[in-house]
């Protein structure tokens, strides 16, 4: 079990370009299991350059299936999680799949988000059809 109580925020004025990916409990999920997670932190990234990018999630910010098939299971996000890019959600941020097509997947298993999100995704900030849904709370996809 992981638990996080801690406090994410970000204000960028910055001119460069930038690129981000945040979590309640990891920024990057480059494949496997993340299971039993709990995030209570609040999670506030703004950004004043139109050049930043960005994908916030009260679990995981970035989920990559490039490699290998990736989970989120048993879950829960009673953060907030407010931002002004991109792709913001409850649970997963965003999920990458390579352009060229794969079979594999994102399930996102039993997980639940009962923090306000600025978008009021709920579970994932892009859906597409390498993500799997298999929990009983499907407010906001």
């Amino acid at each position: 079990n992981c638990y996080n109580y801690g406090k994410l925020h970000e204000h960028s004025v910055k001119d460069e370009k930038e690129f981000y990916q945040i979590g309640g409990i990891v920024g990057i999920l480059d494949g496997g299991t993340i299971k039993n997670v709990y995030n209570y932190a609040d999670i506030n990234i703004l950004s004043n350059d139109e050049t930043t990018r960005g994908e916030i999630g009260g679990i995981v910010g970035y989920a990559s299936i490039y490699f290998e098939n990736a989970i989120v299971e048993n879950a829960n996000n009673f953060g907030n999680v407010t931002g002004n890019k991109d792709d913001i959600a409850g649970i997963v941020g965003s999920v990458y799949v390579p352009k060229s097509g794969t079979s594999n997947k994102l399930q996102i298993k039993n997980c639940k988000s009962t923090g306000k999100v600025f978008n009021n995704k709920e579970i994932i900030g892009n859906m597409n059809d390498n993500v799997e849904i298999l929990t009983t709370s499907k407010k906001n996809i």
